[in-house]
């Protein structure tokens, strides 16, 4: 069928019931994905129960994210160690998750970065609110600088207008001037 907006498809309504299991390296997401730059490596464990019709269809499970790790390059920012849930639901054409995730800085202090929240999606907007914490965290460890930091970090709005508002306390840096 096409219509003045662009091409449109007719779905029969038929009942929706299954599982969607996923036990696989974050990578290939990126593939999916390509907007979205490939800062987060690491291993996905979980089930998706899909339920509800074709035409209004649901979700809901929990993806597991374990041996992962955070590293922005240009900025020498570096997280390992992460490991946690994602749980999540979508219905009536209104996605939720609630994340909770825990690891390491640079140096692999255990449990020295969490990253906790909730992000809600429906047709107008995107919305977070989740909090940043380290406890003395070195999130940046090279041959020439490292950053050691403690934080409590709020990130909060609609993913257009976000809102990023918190303590940040540096607790160590060290700066070396490289030879050349």
């Amino acid at each position: 069928v096409r219509s003045r907006k662009g091409l449109s498809v007719n779905v029969p309504e038929r009942n929706v019931d299954g599982t969607l299991a996923i036990d696989s390296n974050i990578r290939p997401i990126y593939t999916l994905l390509p907007s979205l730059p490939p800062y987060l490596s690491g291993k996905l464990n979980g089930t998706v129960n899909l339920t509800g019709s074709s035409v209004t269809p649901g979700a809901e499970g929990t993806i597991s994210l374990s041996e992962g790790r955070f590293e922005e390059t240009s900025l020498g920012l570096t997280l390992t160690q992460l490991a946690g849930d994602i749980d999540f639901s979508y219905a009536n054409d209104l996605a939720q998750a609630k994340l909770n995730i825990s690891g390491a800085g640079a140096e692999g202090r255990p449990n020295s970065v969490n990253f906790s929240g909730t992000a809600t999606r429906n047709a107008e907007m995107t919305k977070l609110d989740s909090l940043l914490t380290l406890d003395n965290a070195a999130i940046i460890s090279g041959p020439d600088i490292k950053v050691r930091t403690a934080a409590d970090l709020k990130l909060s709005g609609e993913l257009e207008n976000l809102l990023l508002a918190g303590d940040i306390n540096i607790e160590e840096i060290t700066a070396g001037i490289p030879d050349g």
